[in-house]
């Protein structure tokens, strides 16, 4: 248990540390795990590696990051940035300023040089108030995760109300000072319902007490994952399927989710007892509410045609044998016809959330095994 704890805090450092409103989820997980892993762990992307081990770490620690609002993503860029992290805003410039600017061919080489003085004292100015911020969010999300374990500890004995349970964690901080403790109930009542609503604690009806919930099987885990977490579970869980099917031998897979994946989250290579070789290409896509729509599946078509024409032979792409689209929920009527009436639709598996479910329990897999 400690040792989950010391990687999650790792975990929750690296990705505070590697924010810089200009990476994307994937950008951001992705050199986190360069931040935490040596060379030959990276190149290690097998279903139990430590490589997928630490990504499911990462997006789940990072979606408790956004839950908890120490980070946001950009709507227009679609870049991660720290909550409070200072924006630019640019400079007013004088008006004396702007008039040498006009007649800067006039200037000495003494006027360029002090410009370069003022850029450089900029940068430096930004940095360290990036450095600050990056600082101020550590602080906050490991102070939220101290809080997070008292509010677990209380609700494991399952005898305290919402009130009760404030009360307890404020008194546990009263030795750092009647403010900083009412500031730290107020905070634990904002965590408090987060976790609730995430379904991290539950409430009995007639006493209104909080408990932890029992033990979640799949079916109740498969929706709280996070997408790297859910690309990750669906090849372990496919490589174990195919493995106890006795379909193919030789098995191999790969995890390829990355900026340059070119769709494709994952591979199973293998072969059948008459020697024919499958390359199985596998693109995963985990939603919180919404289906899986003809949008979705018109991108699809073009990756498949992509890996099945889009470079030559001499380029020494391996031609899939199958493509497996996997979902935690399911495709619309619209997506569904648009399928069937592919050509390539025999070559096409679909996998919603009801037949991985399903899959997973014909091979005894189960998510909180790795949890």
């Amino acid at each position: 248990m400690a040792d989950k704890q010391m990687t999650t805090a790792k975990a929750r450092e690296e990705l505070i540390n590697c924010v810089d409103g200009k990476l994307t989820r994937k950008q951001l997980i992705r050199r986190s795990v360069e931040g935490l892993l040596d060379k030959n762990a990276l190149e290690d992307t097998t279903p139990s590696s430590e490589y997928n081990n630490v990504c499911s770490l990462l997006g789940n620690v990072l979606d408790a990051l956004i839950s908890e609002g120490h980070i946001r993503q950009d709507e227009t860029t679609r870049a991660m940035c720290l909550c409070d992290m200072p924006e630019e805003k640019p400079e007013e410039v004088p008006e004396h300023v702007q008039s040498a600017k006009k007649n800067s061919s006039s200037r000495g080489a003494g006027a360029k040089s002090e410009n370069k003085k003022t850029k450089s004292s900029k940068k430096k100015s930004a940095s360290n108030q990036l450095s600050a911020a990056r600082e101020e969010a550590l602080e906050r999300a490991n102070l939220d995760e101290e809080i997070k374990a008292q509010i677990d500890e209380i609700a494991a004995a399952g005898k305290s109300t919402r009130i009760e349970l404030l009360d307890l964690i404020q008194k546990k901080w009263e030795k750092e000072g009647a403010q900083t403790a009412k500031k730290i109930r107020g905070r634990a009542g904002q965590l408090l319902s987060k976790m609730k609503s995430a379904g991290e604690l539950v409430v009995e009806k007639n006493s209104g007490r909080y408990r932890l919930p029992p033990k979640k099987e799949n079916k109740d885990r498969i929706h709280l994952l996070s997408g790297e977490a859910f690309n990750i579970h669906t090849q372990r869980m496919l490589v174990k399927w195919y493995e106890q099917s006795g379909l193919y031998l030789n098995l191999e897979s790969k995890n390829t989710d990355g900026p340059n994946d070119n769709g494709i989250d994952c591979y199973i290579k293998g072969e059948d007892k008459m020697g024919f070789k499958e390359f199985i290409v596998i693109q995963c896509k985990h939603r919180d509410k919404s289906d899986i729509n003809l949008k979705d599946m018109r991108e699809f078509a073009g990756i498949m045609a992509f890996h099945m024409m889009g470079e030559s032979r001499s380029a020494k792409l391996e031609r899939p044998t199958k493509f497996i689209y996997v979902t935690n929920t399911k495709l619309t009527k619209d997506a569904q016809r648009y399928l069937s009436a592919l050509p390539v639709s025999h070559m096409l598996r679909i996998i919603d959330g009801k037949q991985w479910l399903k899959l997973a329990s014909e091979c005894g897999y189960d998510i909180s095994d790795y949890e």
